[in-house]
């Protein structure tokens, strides 16, 4: 007698849920002991951290290095003047407020966009720039590693349009010069 299709479903069912492990807090090997990543997460922000104050705030300013990986340069329209890049936009800093005690086998937490929007991130923009906009799919193409030192690294994806002044009098033997002008307003 061969068994009703519904009860090989419902069996099928139970064994995915028997199998399927729930969710758990990322953590890793330290002997015996196991570190809890959202708790050294939550530490920055339980004592305080506030993003709106840049770190050593009322000492020197902050250094923040920036560098560009492009992808690629999608077009150079000479009619409007500009041209587009899809690139990968790097900064570094140094936040003391972000260091934590380092472990064997973690000395830096790679995490997602969300933590970028808790912590202070440098205000630097494109001045030539005409259209930008950050890549979402599927999810934010951005990627924020911090260090036990406090140093953190943000890395996200950018197609950004930029306006480049051309002199075309001596088109088609002319050559142009396109910048990328970065800056902070503070």
């Amino acid at each position: 007698m061969r068994p009703a299709m519904g009860s090989v479903w419902l069996c099928l069912v139970a064994v995915m849920i028997t199998v399927a492990p729930g969710p758990a807090a990322p953590t890793g090997p330290l002997g015996s002991d196991k570190i809890n990543i959202t708790d050294i997460l939550n530490s920055f922000f339980d004592k305080g951290y506030d993003k709106r104050v840049r770190p050593n705030y009322g000492g020197p300013p902050v250094n923040v290095g920036v560098t560009m990986y492009i992808l690629s340069i999608s077009s150079v329209n000479e009619v409007q003047m500009d041209f587009t890049l899809d690139f990968y936009f790097r900064q570094s800093w140094k936040d003391d407020r972000l260091a934590f005690k380092a472990r064997p086998g973690l000395d830096s937490l790679t995490v997602g966009a969300e933590v970028a929007d808790l912590i202070w991130v440098p205000d630097t923009f494109f001045a030539n720039e005409k259209t930008a906009y950050f890549h979402q799919a599927t999810t934010p193409n951005t990627f924020l590693r911090i260090n036990s030192e406090g140093e953190v690294f943000r890395s996200m994806r950018l197609t950004v349009t930029n306006g480049c002044p051309m002199d075309l009098r001596y088109f088609p033997m002319d050559r142009q010069e396109c910048t990328v002008e970065i800056e902070s307003c503070k």
